[in-house]
């Protein structure tokens, strides 16, 4: 018995400092008895600028379970990290346009805007 969603809205908060704020956003999650799965598309004038994709196993959220996956990878948000301020980095270095969060509030609703 497959179930999922999809949700399609305009981006209202900031992503990503090479992403302009006007884009559309395309959130899918399918799911069945022993996957799960959630992509989220960016879009830009029907043209996809970004996709993320996770695909994992379902099971049942207990302690158990979280004591396995924590000592199973415990430096998975570390590594998550690195390897987006290291994307980040390369994406400067090829010149793309760097837009600061501050740059267009009316299209951030509800989203803090950092004093700096």
């Amino acid at each position: 018995n497959d179930k999922g969603f999809v949700f399609k809205t305009k981006k209202f908060f900031y992503i990503s400092p090479f992403i302009d704020h006007d884009n559309d956003m395309t959130f899918r999650m399918e799911r069945n008895k022993e996957k799960i799965s959630i992509s989220i598309d960016d879009l830009k004038n029907e043209e996809k600028i970004l996709q993320v994709n996770f695909v994992g196993n379902e099971s049942p959220v207990n302690l158990k379970n979280l004591v396995l996956l924590t000592l199973r990878s415990p430096f998975v948000t570390l590594q998550f990290i690195i390897l987006i301020h290291l994307h980040a980095f390369v994406l400067w270095m090829k010149g793309l346009k760097y837009l600061k969060k501050e740059e267009h509030k009316d299209l951030q609703k509800g989203a803090h805007v950092w004093k700096v």
